[in-house]
């Protein structure tokens, strides 16, 4: 077993006690500073750093039967053995290997951290995919490339070579972190969604696309974008505080959630039926006073040719200028100014 998995095992131990109460985010940070590893680690560097830690060999396998992405074992004490599934891409792969390595720690800490037990699968998933992904996309390198980019999910992707989701999940989160430290009317929201194609065939054999094959895979949102029927916050007790009008709860059928298909008349629509990039300048009607309004980019993703997702990127009207680097990236953009309550 490698010492150098010990020797961070026992520096979590003596920090933080166990690596029950340490958020995913946080370990990784303590990670990246103990192994090395780059701002923007490759296959090959993570192949190495897993080499290091205990882990003897990282193969491909069939893992379809399963329907896992990857797993991890060790025989009486040996070396770790990490498998992932050989049909995955490249980004996938490098995730599901950090994503393995949580779990080979959590496991190691249980000789350093007394009493300590890790969570199960399926638990322990989640927050194994965090950690991952915030090795992957470390937070002051992501935040700057958000703003350079003008929070652009789609370069992104292309920039940290991750899923699109990850990059969504990864950017709200660091956005979140980041609006923690600040004052109110300094914070900034964002609102991602993202319309995946339904259709269990290769991309290749796909044929007329239509709205009705599109439905939201992810719709990802700051904590400053609530959702709901009233305003203001409840108190202890059930008595509810006075509505606070500068942030209401945006009303859960015009926001699009997980599950929702393609409505009438929205971005996602105008996207699947053209193929362009479209610019909502305001999407208003949320509040009186125009404070809620909403500013978006949506962009279309495409495989072999074929429409496969629209991404939806957006922020309040107050911070549209944030937008601005990537609707200048983007080729003849369809600009609407105005649309009352759809997206």
């Amino acid at each position: 077993m490698s010492g150098q998995l010990d020797d961070f095992c026992q520096m979590i131990s003596s920090k933080y006690g166990s690596p029950a109460g340490v958020a995913p985010g946080d370990l990784a940070k303590d990670f990246v500073a103990h192994s090395g590893l780059s701002s923007y680690p490759s296959f090959i560097e993570i192949h190495h750093v897993l080499k290091q830690y205990g882990v003897d060999e990282i193969t491909a396998a069939d893992l379809k039967a399963g329907k896992l992405k990857g797993h991890h074992f060790s025989y009486k004490g040996q070396g770790y053995q990490v498998q992932y599934e050989k049909d995955l891409w490249t980004g996938t792969i490098e995730h599901v290997m950090l994503h393995e390595l949580y779990e080979i720690i959590n496991e190691r800490c249980m000789k350093w951290c007394h009493g300590y037990r890790p969570l199960p699968i399926p638990q322990i998933c989640l927050p194994a995919n965090r950690f991952a992904a915030s090795a992957l996309m470390q937070p002051e390198v992501l935040l700057d490339a958000l703003f350079e980019t003008g929070l652009d999910v789609i370069q992104l992707h292309h920039r940290f070579w991750k899923a699109y989701s990850s990059v969504a999940m990864r950017a709200v989160e660091v956005i979140n972190n980041r609006n923690g430290g600040l004052l109110p009317e300094e914070r900034i929201d964002l609102l991602v969604v993202i319309y995946e194609r339904m259709e269990d065939e290769h991309p290749r054999k796909w044929g007329f696309c239509t709205p009705d094959k599109f439905m939201v895979r992810y719709s990802l949102r700051t904590k400053g974008i609530k959702l709901g029927s009233k305003g203001g916050a409840w108190l202890q007790g059930g008595y509810p505080r006075s509505p606070n009008y500068k942030a209401p709860r945006y009303p859960w059928h015009l926001i699009p959630k997980k599950g929702d298909g393609v409505k009438p008349n929205s971005l996602a629509m105008e996207v699947v039926n053209t193929g362009g990039c479209f610019c909502l300048e305001k999407a208003t009607g949320f509040d009186f006073w125009g404070i809620n309004d909403l500013s978006f980019i949506a962009q279309p993703v495409k495989w072999f040719g074929k429409l496969a997702k629209v991404v939806l990127v957006g922020v309040r009207c107050k911070d549209a200028k944030l937008l601005e680097v990537q609707r200048d990236g983007l080729r003849k953009p369809t600009l609407i100014e105005e649309s009352y309550q759809v997206i």
